[in-house]
């Protein structure tokens, strides 16, 4: 019963420390285009009549989301993750039109 016990300890402590790593799937920030609104609408789909799944505030930043079918890009659509606070913590996830990623704020 003890073995059990630690086996099973070790297997949710890895879990844990495994999260951080694997919440997101991208490799790359990216700065928002500041908008008169104040935010970049996240949608579900790569298309402008899709639906509003988040908005982004101009000072959150996005990832690129390399876990999405077609990876990346659709024609001038970015597949992203939006992440927020001192650990970049995973809030949204979706379609942003590729006009509102700063040019160059990628890396």
């Amino acid at each position: 019963m003890r073995r059990q016990i630690k086996s099973s300890a070790f297997v949710a402590i890895g879990a844990v420390l495994a999260l951080p790593a694997t919440a997101a799937q991208a490799s790359l920030y990216c700065e928002l285009v500041a908008t008169s609104d104040g935010f970049a609408a996240v949608r579900d789909q790569p298309s402008r009549s899709a639906r509003v799944a988040y908005k982004a505030k101009s000072d959150e930043l996005v990832q690129l989301d390399a876990t999405r079918d077609p990876p990346g890009y659709a024609k001038d659509w970015v597949a992203v993750v939006v992440v927020t606070g001192p650990l970049n913590r995973a809030v949204a996830r979706g379609w942003l039109h590729k006009s509102l990623i700063k040019p160059d704020s990628c890396g």
